[in-house]
């Protein structure tokens, strides 16, 4: 198997580089090789990502137990979500720490996201007649 590779540097150059057949198909293992090896880099990453992503589920109880004697959260803030579950916002005393959940109407409680350094904004006033 022969290359050519042609290029003009100043003058024109011709350069043939030949492979034997031997080297020829141990170019083609390493090349399989790697092309695995980076195919198996992905497959893991990639599984590596959804199971990052599955919530933490458990029943309320179980789930506002955990947090309040981990992260001292207390439920701070609820809400009725557009799927019938009841979105809650856990904080911690100080506000250092946070944590989201929704429960659905089965108890099932899952955490959709967690975090630190809550700040809770001032509120805008009603004003009569206008809806915010």
């Amino acid at each position: 198997m022969a290359y050519i590779v042609k290029g003009n540097f100043g003058s024109d150059i011709r350069k043939e580089i030949t492979m034997s057949k031997r080297q020829a198909f141990w170019m083609a293992i390493l090349s399989a090789l790697v092309m695995a090896a980076f195919i198996t880099v992905m497959f893991v990453m990639i599984k590596t990502v959804q199971a990052q992503e599955q919530p933490l589920c458990a029943d309320r109880a179980t789930v506002v137990g955990q947090l309040s004697e981990q992260y001292s959260e207390t439920p701070a803030v609820m809400g009725l979500a557009n799927n019938g579950g009841v979105m809650e916002v856990l904080s911690s005393d100080d506000d250092r720490t946070w944590t989201i959940i929704l429960t659905m109407p089965n108890g099932v409680s899952c955490m959709v996201a967690a975090g630190e350094n809550l700040e809770i904004l001032p509120t805008k006033p009603k004003v009569a007649g206008i809806n915010h």
